[in-house]
């Protein structure tokens, strides 16, 4: 009988401290869980960044090579985006205003 206890005491002995190594190793350590899951979700958010950026370079790339082939271009994207004008024009901008229902 006495044997059986230390047994029994000993297994618990090694649950326990099973038990606390696991506990330590998932919320207190530098590299825990919580941190795990915290770099994860950063690193989501950094790769959709990192697409949205190649995106756009794609796109800016595009808009460049056609500014350098057609210099005729320039004149509209400037007149466009920035309401360039030239010396002897006068520019209007006329805005609708959208109708809320």
């Amino acid at each position: 009988m006495n044997t059986e206890f230390i047994h029994k005491l000993i297994k618990k002995k090694y649950l326990i401290i099973l038990s606390l190594f696991i506990v330590w190793m998932a919320f207190f350590d530098t590299n825990c869980l919580i941190t795990h899951y915290q770099l994860s979700k950063e690193l989501k958010k950094v790769n959709l960044e990192k697409k949205y950026l190649k995106e756009t370079i794609k796109k800016e790339a595009k808009e460049y090579n056609v500014l350098v082939k057609y210099p005729s271009e320039i004149e509209r994207i400037a007149r466009e985006l920035y309401y360039f004008k030239k010396n002897n024009e006068d520019l209007f901008i006329i805005e609708s205003k959208k109708i809320e229902e």
